[in-house]
């Protein structure tokens, strides 16, 4: 009696553990498929798959290409360990889909490789938008969006080695990229306003391909900035090339009469033209600065730095005249006032826009003892 208890027990364990895949039917071609099935078969989708009680859809064999055309695989509210789409076998492709309100969006089962997944929305998840689980590799993730889950964008596990991560918008998750694998390329991702932006806790992982790296929101604040990205976590990831998109805001300097002085010095009389092309307002720095024909390092700033300096929105722009007092003592030679737009810094800034004007100082006396006097508006 005992006995056929056990074997019961058994059974029935047996049973509920390979419910999933019992019940789930087998689709794909011409086949419509209803949430929970397996797809056997490639399919380009004309249908959507809403409000899915346990699963969306399961990559049922190598070589299946799963083309969603834009429709939706949709869960029931994040119910625990659910995937919106399943990729369990390899060399398969996944493209164009909305996944949505799973545990998990696309989930790459361990030891799948050569797996494309490219052009789709997986976002609103409770743990990941995109997982790339223990043991995979070679698998391509680009062009997709990881947007509003709560834990992970991209999720890269223990021996996930070797892939590619490229082209992706990441924005407004938990954390942005998380990985724990090694030898993995990512390059050209765009990642803004997540918690975290990425953590790297494999190794060696490259962060950028030859001289393009990734979009960091938090750029300006990262303790690798303006060279570099530093990624948190015990893999010393790096990014080497950032890609930063300076504000488009353009600066002009032009004399107003003489630009050639005798030996008894003069007044450089000159203006600097500031303006936004952005469509928003613009705060950054403003300083002036000269090459003197002795001196190694330039002269000043003679006007500035001008912190926080407030660009309007285009069509904005600001005439300023100003005048430079060119004192007797001041060496022969060519000098060259320079103008910038930046994030000023002694030893370091960073310049969004620049301009530049000559002036001679005539005679043949060399005194590195004066001082220029810069006034105006």
């Amino acid at each position: 009696m005992r006995r056929n208890i056990i074997i019961f027990i058994i059974v029935l364990v047996l049973t509920l553990f390979f419910s999933s895949f019992v019940n789930a039917d087998p689709c794909g071609g011409t086949r419509r498929c209803r949430c929970g099935d397996t797809l056997v078969e490639s399919q380009t989708m004309w249908y959507d798959l809403l409000n899915c009680p346990s699963g969306g859809l399961t990559i049922g064999n190598n070589h299946i290409t799963l083309d969603c055309n834009n429709h939706i695989i949709d869960g029931d509210n994040p119910v625990f360990d659910t995937k919106g789409i399943y990729v369990f076998y390899s060399d398969s492709t996944v493209t164009n889909c909305n996944v949505y309100e799973f545990y998990e969006g696309i989930f790459i089962e361990k030891a799948s490789y050569n797996n494309v997944i490219s052009f789709n929305n997986a976002s609103y998840n409770q743990i990941t938008g995109i997982r790339i689980n223990d043991l995979s590799g070679s698998n391509i993730l680009y062009n997709n969006i990881l947007g509003y889950n709560n834990g992970i964008g991209i999720y890269l596990a223990t021996e996930a080695d070797n892939n590619t991560v490229s082209s992706n918008i990441i924005i407004n998750n938990g954390e942005g990229v998380h990985i724990v694998g090694q030898n993995n390329n990512l390059w050209n991702n765009t990642l803004i306003n997540n918690n975290i932006n990425a953590w790297d806790n494999g190794g060696f992982n490259n962060w950028n391909l030859s001289d393009v790296g990734n979009y960091w929101d938090d750029f300006p604040s990262n303790p690798g900035y303006p060279n570099y990205y530093i990624i948190l976590g015990d893999g010393n990831g790096v990014d080497w090339h950032p890609i930063w998109i300076y504000p488009s805001v353009w600066i002009t300097l032009m004399s107003i009469g003489n630009t050639t002085f005798p030996a008894s010095g003069g007044i450089l009389n000159y203006n600097i033209n500031v303006g936004n092309n952005e469509s928003i307002n613009t705060t950054l720095d403003m300083w002036i600065n000269v090459d003197i024909p002795t001196w190694i390092y330039p002269y000043g700033p003679v006007l500035g730095p001008i912190n926080n300096f407030n660009m309007p929105s285009y069509p904005w722009q600001k005439s300023i005249n100003r005048k430079l007092n060119i004192p007797t003592k001041a060496s022969f030679g060519v000098y060259t006032l320079n103008a910038y737009l930046g994030e000023y810094d002694t030893t370091n800034p960073i310049i969004y826009a620049e301009s530049h004007l000559n002036f001679v100082k005539e005679g043949t006396g060399r005194d590195n003892k004066f001082k220029l006097v810069d006034s105006g508006e």
